[in-house]
Parts: C-alpha cells; sequence; structure tokens
C-alpha cells in the first residue's frame, strides 16, 4: 500500500477537518486517516497514547485490514469498508469519505459509532425558521439536513452549519464552547454526538509562537496632555519622571509630575467608563427602589396602600376616593400638594426606567467601540 493513501479506507484524500491527521509510521510502513482508526468497527486501541497512532497498535491495524478487505461499500461499491451502521438489523457498510457524501452520522464520542440515514439514534425536532443564519459564518443555513445543520443544546436559536463548527472546535479546542451564550459543559458533551470532533489540545491561538508578546510591553511614552518633562515624552527616571500606569488597564503611561500630585492614574477611556457604569448602576438602584414604591402603593392594605420612607413622609393610595394622602410627621401638607406629589412621583418612575434603557444601550455602545480596537485571534 502508497504511503499516500490510507491503509484502512485506501482512500488518498487527505483533509484534516473531514478525516483528521493523516498519520505515517515508516518503520510499520501504515498511513492512515485518524479518524478511520477511531471509527473503524472492529478497531480497539489497546495501547498507551505514546504507544502506535495514539494507542491503535500496528498489530490491531492489520487485523482489521484484514477483516474489511472483502466488505463492500454500499454507497461507491468498492471494497474495504471500515465503518458499519450500528443500528443492530442494518448490514450497511461504508467508507468515511463515502458516509460524508450520503449523510452519515458519525459520533466522536462514546464508542464512536456511526448511523447510517435510515438509523439515526438522535432527534431532532426543532427545525430553523426560514432565512435562519449560522451563528459563525453569519450566512444562510439552507435546507434543513439533520447531519450537516446542528442546532445548540443550551440556546432557543442558536444554529449552526456543522462544518463551520468543525472548524471552530479544530482551532479552539480545550477552549471549544457555545459561541452564543458561552456554556461549556452541555455544549462540548452533546455537540461530539452530531459528528464534530473537539481535539483534546490547546486553542491554535495559544500554540502561536510570540502571538501576545505585545500584551507584556509597558507603555513607554506620557499620555497627558501636557506634559510637563523637557526631556520628552518618552524620559523616564526613578524622580519625578517615573511612569505610573492606569490602575484598570495598564496600557496608558503618565509621569507622576504630570499627574499633578494625584496619587492614582486612570487613563481618560477607562475613566469614562467607570463613570458610565457607576452611573449605570445609580439608576438602577433608582429604578429598583422606584418600582418598590410603586408595587407597594398598588398592593391592598385595607381600604389604602402605602410606603413610609425613611424621612418620616408617607405616602398613602386610597382606593375608595381615588387620591391620594400624603402624610408628612413633622409638617402639615396641602391635598393640592398631595395630587402634585402623586403625579411627580409617577413621573419621576417613568423618568428613571427612560434613563435606565438610555444608560444601557449607552454603555454598551462604548463597550462595543473599545471591543472594536482590540484584535482578537478569530475561531474559524
Amino acid at each position: 500500500m502508497s504511503k499516500s493513501h490510507c491503509y484502512l479506507c485506501e482512500f488518498s484524500d487527505i483533509d484534516v477537518l473531514k478525516y483528521g491527521q493523516f498519520l505515517t509510521d515508516p518503520k510499520e510502513n501504515i498511513s492512515v486517516h485518524y479518524f478511520c482508526l477511531l471509527l473503524s468497527s472492529n478497531l480497539i486501541q489497546q495501547g498507551n497514547d505514546n504507544e502506535g497512532f495514539y494507542g491503535f497498535l500496528a498489530k490491531d491495524i492489520r487485523k482489521e485490514k484484514n477483516r474489511i478487505k472483502r466488505q463492500q461499500c454500499k454507497y461507491c461499491k468498492n471494497l474495504n469498508a471500515n465503518i458499519a451502521c450500528c443500528k443492530k438489523t442494518c448490514k450497511t457498510f461504508y467508507h468515511l469519505k463515502c458516509g460524508y457524501t450520503n449523510n452519515v452520522l458519525f459520533q466522536f464520542k462514546g464508542t464512536y459509532m456511526s448511523f447510517c440515514q435510515k438509523h439515526y439514534n438522535i432527534e431532532e425536532k426543532a427545525r430553523p425558521k426560514k432565512n435562519e443564519i449560522c451563528h459563525i459564518c453569519q450566512e444562510d443555513l439552507g435546507t434543513f439536513n439533520f447531519v450537516k445543520t446542528i442546532k445548540a443544546p443550551c440556546c432557543k436559536n442558536g444554529w449552526y452549519h456543522k462544518w463551520c463548527l468543525s472548524k471552530y472546535a479544530l482551532n479552539a479546542g480545550y477552549f471549544f464552547k457555545c459561541p452564543l451564550c458561552q456554556n461549556e459543559k452541555e455544549f462540548r458533551n452533546e455537540i461530539p454526538f452530531r459528528g464534530v470532533f473537539i481535539p483534546d489540545k490547546d486553542a491554535e491561538w495559544e500554540m502561536e509562537p510570540h502571538a501576545f508578546q505585545e500584551l507584556l510591553e509597558r507603555p513607554d511614552t506620557c499620555s497627558s496632555h501636557n506634559c510637563l518633562c523637557s526631556k520628552g515624552r518618552s524620559y523616564t527616571n526613578k524622580g519625578s519622571y517615573e511612569f505610573k500606569y492606569c490602575l484598570t488597564c495598564g496600557s496608558s503611561a503618565i509621569h507622576e509630575k504630570c499627574l499633578k500630585n494625584k496619587t492614582k492614574y486612570e487613563c481618560i477611556e477607562c475613566n469614562d467608563l467607570i463613570e458610565s457604569i457607576s452611573s449605570l448602576e445609580t439608576v438602577q438602584t433608582d429604578a429598583y427602589n422606584m418600582s418598590e414604591l410603586s408595587r407597594r402603593l398598588s398592593a391592598s392594605d385595607g381600604n389604602k396602600a402605602g410606603y413610609i420612607f425613611d424621612n418620616g413622609i408617607s405616602i398613602f393610595e386610597d382606593h375608595n376616593e381615588n387620591g391620594a394622602t400624603l402624610i408628612d410627621n413633622n409638617a402639615n401638607i396641602s391635598n393640592e400638594q398631595n395630587k402634585n406629589v402623586m403625579t411627580k412621583t409617577k413621573r419621576t418612575l417613568q423618568d428613571i426606567y427612560d434613563d435606565s434603557d438610555y444608560e444601557e444601550n449607552n454603555l454598551a455602545k462604548r463597550i462595543k467601540t473599545q471591543r472594536a480596537s482590540v484584535k482578537l485571534p478569530l475561531v474559524c
């Protein structure tokens, strides 16, 4: 057998995504697709991971080859069909390549079973909506195909092309998780049963030499609008021109003298973001308090419902009179003022809700803009 052909299926196709690594052992004169080893019906991994082909020994591979040499593929009619449908009553045999072109379901977990298109052991009741897109490539899903179209087990609307998930898994390795909700446990457990192989390796972007080297570099110029150093923004010493770094991101520096007696330094971008988050938290707290007030005002207690503030002022709503009574333990307030207070309370509640929505949208835009300036590795 030529070293350019798989010893088991005898196809010469090389595609890591579809067939796994093309492994070669010159001493044993065997070359084989890794997925052919995993999915061959009677081939057992009897060695350690550092023996043979990741634990598949040459003697066992030859034994399997002897078993399949007269086994005919249902689809191409050639011999050496090393994979069988795992339905007990089914006598269908096929090659790995032929299985892909005929909607065979290969499972890369458990006992690495496979099922022909008549005997899938998994039922998918959900169907994608019209014009549904893959959430990785953002392209249309096309006609629904049980093998080639996968719905995430953890998301209500997470649909993907199988090969998009396969590319993602090949690149992400240990970091493989749902692209939408970031679920790891359920997603990693179920997706291999739908034909996606997740390699036991670190992510590609983690293994690239010096991939994140720039993150270890410290900024070397003063970011002050009016730098006070006469020797230039890049000059530094252990005195008044020593660099101080942003406490939040660390990616911006300023001379200690340019801080103008401040003990802490936060760059403009981080300071604005922190203020936005603080403002949002304040608005959300106010919204919660007003919501609680509104709930208590609407709760019945006899004929009246109300809420007592810490400052001694109480607001009561009289359901029988369709009005409101405001009681100040420290002062007398007229009925006209009562109506004004209730009207103002309702308006204030709506204003706070509106402010909360505005702050959330504004913060989301700021975070999105900041993320856009950071280059992240692609997963597919």
